[in-house]
């Protein structure tokens, strides 16, 4: 979105906390079949439908397998509206309840719209929309078997005392919302039937929030933007402000950014939620020679460091132990629910042992082939001290 071009081709299979080897092949690539369909007001895929109206904004979010619209009908998502934002106090850090009374949609803005990508792997278009002395570009793209449909944005603002949301109304049967905290989730109500409740019009979340029914819902993953509120079944994310207080330029210029709409099988389904959060946040990096080559006869050679064979459990961290006595592997359940989870590791191992967080103490645990199992409670973070 912010106007690079860069290349794009989908990597099958790359091992956890490790590498895998890509050759840059010389010549043409081979002639695939893909379900993915794009136009002007359309992306879709085997798997999701995303309509659009004349202005970018979305219509219709169909997921096929479910058989189920996602959008509240009548209602448009990825609607971007800035809001007055003058705060009683604290000008950079509040945002006062009166917010929503003064608000300028963008899509008031003529928008230039155009297809980019249109596959085998991917296909996009982008969305240009000017607003008063600010410019909202994004590509809105959706790859081949994705219920995942990202929102690269880049913005030049230059407001001042307005906050730009993305709004998201959902047609979904819920009455509270699960945003992600650090080793976990917290659920908060979405209704305002108390005084706390009303209170809570801007709350903030890591790398996802989320709102499902027991077995349909959808998250908003994001890589940079952590401030969220969630009326009913509307979840809008805050975008960018522009305070004037203590820095009268706060937040003016370019900002680059991406946030994803996430469609999966609702509250049970939470895992996988984490899981795509992780790897939009940890985007696979190609580094070394890029120089294309012949076809190879074969594929190179890979690593991991560790796995886990367990959806629910996540290797978080990687670090040499602050004594210098081995290497520590932290890892914690991110589902709430109790986890059994073997472990296994790329390398020779001689010891494993359960430490604390200040990598203090030390349980033993058995190593067997390579391997190592771990019963956790739901949110339970553990730390391995790892002598190889």
């Amino acid at each position: 979105a912010d106007g690079e071009t860069s290349f794009a081709a989908p990597v099958a299979s790359v091992p956890s906390l490790g590498w895998s080897t890509a050759l840059l092949v010389d010549g043409p690539g081979p002639k695939l079949r893909t379900s993915l369909k794009v136009s002007a007001t359309k992306l879709e895929n085997d798997l999701i439908k995303i309509t659009f109206d004349r202005n970018g904004e979305i219509t219709s979010v169909i997921d096929k397998t479910a058989d189920r619209e996602l959008i509240k009908a009548g209602e448009k998502a990825n609607r971007l509206v800035a809001y007055e934002d003058k705060p009683m106090n604290w000008d950079a850090w509040d945002i006062d309840r009166y917010f929503e009374e003064q608000f300028w949609p963008l899509a008031d803005a003529k928008a230039r719209i155009e297809v980019v990508e249109t596959g085998p792997y991917r296909a996009a278009i982008r969305i240009e929309r000017p607003y008063h002395n600010s410019k909202v570009v994004q590509v809105v793209s959706l790859e081949e078997g994705a219920r995942q449909v990202t929102f690269d944005t880049f913005i030049d603002w230059q407001e001042r005392q307005q906050v730009l949301k993305a709004l998201f109304p959902f047609d979904l049967n819920a009455s509270e919302i699960r945003s992600e905290i650090q080793f976990g989730h917290v659920k908060r109500a979405t209704h305002r039937n108390t005084s706390w409740d009303r209170a809570r019009f801007e709350a903030s979340m890591h790398r996802w929030v989320d709102i499902s029914e027991a077995d349909f819902g959808a998250a908003l993953i994001n890589d940079a933007k952590y401030a969220y509120d969630a009326v009913e079944q509307l979840v809008r994310v805050t975008l960018v402000r522009g305070s004037t207080f203590p820095s009268p330029e706060a937040d003016l210029g370019e900002h680059h950014f991406r946030y994803a709409l996430f469609v999966h099988e609702g509250v049970s389904d939470l895992e996988q939620v984490q899981v795509a959060a992780e790897r939009f946040n940890n985007p696979i990096a190609a580094i070394g020679d890029t120089t294309p080559r012949a076809e190879p006869a074969g594929t190179g050679p890979s690593f991991s460091f560790a796995s886990v064979d367990t959806d629910s459990v996540t290797l978080e961290t990687v670090k040499q132990a602050e004594n210098g006595d081995g290497l520590i592997l932290r890892v914690f359940e991110h589902a709430n629910r109790r986890a059994r989870a073997t472990i296994g590791f790329g390398l020779p191992v001689k010891s494993v042992e359960l430490v604390n967080l200040m990598e203090e103490g030390g349980e033993k645990i058995a190593v067997k082939d390579g391997k190592v199992t771990l019963s956790l409670r739901p949110f339970e973070i553990a730390t391995l001290r790892i002598r190889t």
